[in-house]
């Protein structure tokens, strides 16, 4: 028998070498008094943390290096990739946040890298691309099998994906201070 597969969806998953627990503690601190999990929202309070993060540069050459890597291995003319570059912004997850079902339009790729997370860390998870057609068609398949992939990040990781998957964070449980999860997400996309 041969088997071959066919529309592989890749996700890389990569080890940064940063100084983690310092922008975890940052991230927290900037935080500290803010009710949203997320500086996606606030162009401003966006900026604040992206300008003041320690070694910024360090994150962005590494994430622009990892995310050029990720589009040569899918075959992205170079050409595609100038003038790109990583876009970023922050999420810590408490008991209850969660982030829905989404994608990320208008970028070559996206990503999160996780200054910290560990096994209380609730997952992020990747929806199968084809999961309609599949659950109409294939009623036997157990849906937490195939239509779905559970990630659980690690501190100091980086996993990069393509930015038409769906992907979402499911409710974070309880979790003590100082060990919620930090998540700086981003795109790589035209400056």
């Amino acid at each position: 028998m041969k088997r071959i597969g066919l529309f592989h969806v890749p996700i890389h998953i990569n080890q940064l070498e940063l100084p983690h627990e310092e922008i975890s503690e940052y991230v927290r601190q900037k935080f500290k008094n803010k009710k949203p999990y997320t500086s996606y929202y606030s162009a401003d309070f966006n900026e604040e943390l992206c300008s003041g993060m320690p070694a910024r540069n360090r994150f962005i050459q590494q994430a622009n290096h990892a995310c050029i890597e990720f589009l040569k291995v899918r075959g992205v003319p170079e050409s595609y990739m100038k003038n790109q570059n990583v876009k970023f912004w922050f999420s810590i997850y408490r008991e209850g946040d969660k982030h829905c079902l989404h994608t990320h339009p208008r970028s070559l790729c996206s990503g999160t890298y996780y200054p910290y997370a560990d096994n209380i860390s609730v997952p992020i998870r990747f929806r199968n691309p084809a999961n309609a057609i599949i659950s109409m068609s294939e009623p036997t398949i157990p849906p937490d099998n195939f239509l779905w992939y559970f990630h659980q990040p690690t501190t100091g990781e980086m996993n990069i994906w393509p930015s038409w998957l769906e992907h979402e964070v499911g409710i974070q449980g309880p979790v003590e201070r100082g060990k919620e999860r930090i998540a700086i997400s981003f795109n790589f996309c035209k400056s």
